[in-house]
């Protein structure tokens, strides 16, 4: 008796929701208070060239806040695929998970000479 099954995961799902996340950064502020911009505010305010500091400072905050806000959202998005696709799976028994299983070949045929 086979007690383990694998969990169900899809690349697809994972990108979409990443994708979600991601973007979704980019409107929401890091924190509380009036220090805190959104990540798209941050990227317009250097496009715009309207900020006070060093360019290599604007750079490497822009650099820094983007990437940070890329890997919470992989994370995020990759732990979330994992309900996602547990519940997609649920509900749609009757087709099978392809992107689970690997695609079948046939055998070559031994009659051919």
């Amino acid at each position: 008796m086979n007690l383990h099954r694998p969990v169900p995961s899809s690349y697809k799902v994972w990108f979409i929701i990443t994708v979600i996340l991601f973007i979704g950064a980019w409107f929401l502020p890091a924190g509380k208070g009036d220090g805190y911009m959104p990540a798209g505010v941050i990227w317009w305010v250097f496009i715009s060239g309207q900020y006070i500091c060093p360019v290599s400072e604007m750079v490497t905050g822009v650099i820094l806040v983007t990437l940070i806000c890329a890997v919470i959202a992989t994370v995020a998005g990759w732990l979330l695929q994992f309900p996602v696709c547990i519940i997609w799976n649920r509900f749609h028994r009757s087709r099978p998970n392809t992107a689970l299983e690997p695609t079948p070949t046939a055998p070559p045929d031994s009659t051919k000479p």
